[in-house]
């Protein structure tokens, strides 16, 4: 099932396709043929736009690590991808214009709630539930401070390092490493959330919240409230993360399966 709404512009004499709708069984090829069913419809001299595709083409560089690590937010290539396929006969660039004196931040922000139909946070929890480069892109995010800090007690030496997490120096610089080392992998699997990486991410990560339960046993909780919540924070950490994974890779199981059965609409 699928539909597609669309409304004219009369000042540049086209149509802007506002919403294209279906659901996650609509067999492949559908919002195409909708398309192409609008535009048998329209006369011969009208033309279509499918509307925005934002941080698309040759941009400034901020602009690129935006759409590059804003990913799993919003898949920015993936949206110009699918336009291109459809072979446009031209691309035109989209301003943002507003008064002089108003805030640059400000109108961006108020732009953005535009798209994102309200809240930001809201969108951004909702985009992040739901595709699976979310998860592994979130939690490497909160890996990089948790990695610092580590990287930061084994620099002040030994005495530092037992006396919070119970670790020597050599073995909190291997975890370090080793967190540093997981967040890059979880960060390249978020930009393609494959089961078979995200598999991998799990398995990793589940090694490491089964060593960090037998460091706890062994080295205890500490003798104040500070080293006993820094120490069972490095332990369930790990567990969460692998939980949370091992979801993502049920859900992204369940996308590839979905689409390999899903058969192609005819056309």
């Amino acid at each position: 099932m699928a539909a597609l709404s669309a409304v004219p512009m009369a000042a540049r004499g086209a149509w802007l396709v506002e919403h294209v709708l279906r659901r996650r069984d609509t067999p492949n090829g559908t919002v195409e043929l909708l398309l192409d069913a609008l535009m048998r419809e329209l006369p011969e001299d009208a033309s279509v736009t499918l509307g925005l595709s934002p941080l698309s083409g040759p941009v400034a560089a901020p602009l690129r690590l935006a759409r590059r690590f804003s990913r799993p937010l919003y898949d920015f290539r993936g949206l110009r991808a699918f336009r291109e396929r459809l072979h446009p006969h031209a691309w035109q660039r989209v301003w943002l214009d507003y008064p002089r004196r108003q805030s640059r931040v400000l109108t961006l922000l108020d732009a953005l709630r535009a798209f994102a139909g309200g809240s930001l946070v809201r969108f951004g929890a909702r985009s992040l539930a739901r595709h699976p480069s979310g998860p592994p892109w979130l939690l490497a995010l909160a890996l990089l401070p948790w990695t610092v800090v580590l990287a930061t007690l084994a620099l002040w030496g030994e005495p530092t390092s037992q006396r919070w997490l119970g670790f020597s120096r050599p073995s909190l610089a291997g975890w370090v490493l080793f967190d540093a080392l997981l967040a890059a992998w979880l960060f390249q699997v978020a930009r393609r959330p494959r089961p078979g990486p995200l598999l991998v991410a799990t398995a990793l990560c589940g090694l490491d919240a089964i060593a960090s339960v037998l460091h706890l046993a062994q080295a205890g909780v500490g003798t104040s409230a500070v080293t006993a919540a820094l120490r069972l924070v490095s332990t369930l950490g790990p567990t969460i993360v692998a939980i949370t994974l091992g979801v993502t890779v049920s859900q992204a199981r369940a996308r590839s399966v979905a689409r390999s059965s899903t058969p192609p609409a005819a056309g």
